[in-house]
C-alpha cells in the first residue's frame, strides 16, 4: 500500500532495525518509513487552524452545543444547537463519538467503533533528561501486539494498546516494555499528555 501511494520506505532485517534502534527488540522484517510521518501538538493546531479559519470570514461561536443535524433538502441544512438554529448549504460534521447521535435520521452511516486508549509514560534506562535523540527512537505500530508508541525527548516513551483501554491494559504495557522496549523501565511514570516532537516512524 505504502509503494502504491509514492511512500519512501524500506525493509530492515531485526539485526538491521536492532542496530538502528537499540533500545527495542524485533523478531521480524521492519517496515521504516524514514519521512511523512509526524506528530502536532493538538491544542496549538486548533489555535492555528480557528485564526486561519477567521482570517477568511469564518464565524465561531462558542460555547454551542449542536443537538442534531436535519437535512431540509439539496442545498438546505438546518443544525440544531443550544443557541438556535443555524442554516447552512453544507455542514462538516467531525464529532466523533456523537456522530451518531446528531445525525440520526438525516443519513445512513457505517458502524462506528469508539476507543478509549490511555498511552502511559515509561522512562528511559540510563539517558538524563531532555537528551535522548529522536531518531534514536521511532514512532513505531506493533502490529503483532496491536501497541504503538513514540519517544519523547525528555526521558519517557510513551506506550498504548490499540482499542478501548482496558483495567489489565497497565500491566499488558508493562509487560510488553520488559520484553520489546528494553532500552526503557517497565516501571510507568504515569499516563501520557502533551505533545512530542516528529520524527521517522517504524512497524513491526
Amino acid at each position: 500500500m505504502v509503494a502504491a501511494h509514492g511512500v519512501r520506505h524500506g525493509w530492515l532485517t531485526p539485526s538491521a532495525a536492532a542496530l538502528r534502534w537499540s533500545g527495542m527488540r524485533f523478531d521480524g522484517p521492519v517496515l521504516h518509513q524514514p519521512d511523512g510521518a509526524g506528530r502536532i501538538d493538538g491544542n496549538q493546531a486548533v489555535v492555528a487552524l480557528l485564526a486561519a479559519a477567521q482570517g477568511r470570514g469564518a464565524q465561531v461561536r462558542r460555547p454551542v452545543t449542536a443537538t442534531s443535524v436535519e437535512v431540509w433538502h439539496d442545498d438546505l441544512v438546518h443544525v440544531q444547537t443550544s443557541d438556535g438554529v443555524i442554516a447552512a448549504h453544507r455542514v462538516v460534521v467531525t464529532a466523533g463519538a456523537s456522530s451518531a447521535q446528531l445525525l440520526d435520521g438525516a443519513l445512513a452511516l457505517p458502524p462506528l467503533r469508539v476507543t478509549n486508549e490511555q498511552p502511559a509514560l515509561f522512562p528511559f534506562h540510563d539517558v538524563p533528561p531532555c537528551v535522548a535523540s529522536p531518531g534514536a527512537w521511532p514512532t513505531f505500530h506493533h502490529h503483532g501486539p496491536g501497541v504503538y508508541g513514540l519517544a519523547d525527548p525528555c526521558g519517557d516513551v510513551r506506550v498504548a494498546l490499540r482499542g478501548t483501554a482496558t483495567p489489565d491494559a497497565p500491566a499488558q504495557l508493562r509487560d510488553y516494555v520488559a520484553t520489546w522496549l528494553p532500552g526503557s523501565t517497565p516501571r510507568a511514570r504515569g499516563p501520557s499528555s502533551g505533545p512530542a516532537p516528529r520524527h521517522p516512524t517504524a512497524r513491526s
